[in-house]
């Protein structure tokens, strides 16, 4: 009974109030039309970007948004595409959802089709669709939320900044979270996005020790007083 007492409300939420501060003004200013890079959250293994960015998909729900997301993983790195199949697939359910009028896609399983061609009719799809939502009477924004992108395929990284050059920002906004020690793997195409200021660093430190007292202090209180 007393672990119960000291648990938290289920959407507690601690600390890093500063970079979430940073995300909810750059999804204020895309709400409003102003020039705004989709985000690049960045740190090590664990320190808690995706709770970062799962927070931020939450507070959007209220907002007018169609909120698309994907977790990247580690044994879908080979497989061709796999990130996009998926979020095409429930850009479309969202289209049906919401009674948007069907979508004319190109063709994507035509025989004889190498792979250069099959990256761009995949392209043309995802423009088509995210004009579609965009397009909806209450003119609501497309949020794509990938976690991991460092297991993302070769092909699914250039379509994910074919999309954001194409989008400029202004129907689509992608926040994007990556470990740092395979950060490096993607400085190119990071540097390419950043310079046309489709895409902004936000760094996710870890906690100090003063913000891992208050956490225990918040979910187990009774351990604070053993020792170190």
């Amino acid at each position: 009974n007393e672990f119960h007492k000291s648990e938290p409300a289920p959407d507690y939420f601690f600390g890093r109030e500063k970079e979430l501060y940073h995300l909810v003004s750059y999804l204020d200013r895309f709400r409003h039309n102003r020039p705004t890079p989709s985000v690049l959250l960045t740190g090590e293994a664990g320190v808690g970007k995706s709770t970062l960015m799962n927070r931020l998909s939450t507070l959007a729900e209220s907002d007018p948004f169609f909120i698309l997301s994907y977790q990247c993983v580690q044994t879908e790195q080979e497989l061709y595409l796999k990130p996009w199949t998926d979020i095409l697939h429930n850009a479309l359910v969202l289209c049906n959802t919401n009674g948007i009028p069907n979508v004319p896609l190109p063709g994507l399983f035509s025989e004889q089709m190498d792979a250069s061609l099959f990256a761009t009719q995949y392209e043309l799809c995802a423009q088509r669709i995210i004009q579609a939502l965009s397009s909806d009477v209450e003119q609501k924004k497309v949020l794509l939320f990938i976690d991991d992108i460092q297991w993302m395929d070769p092909a699914s990284l250039r379509l994910l900044a074919n999309l954001l050059h194409w989008s400029k920002n202004e129907t689509m906004m992608a926040v994007l979270t990556v470990r740092d020690d395979c950060a490096q793997n993607l400085r190119s195409w990071k540097s390419t996005l950043e310079s046309k200021g489709l895409l902004a660093e936000l760094a996710v430190p870890r906690f100090t020790k003063d913000e891992t007292i208050e956490i225990i202090r918040q979910y187990h209180p009774a351990i604070l007083g053993q020792p170190e």
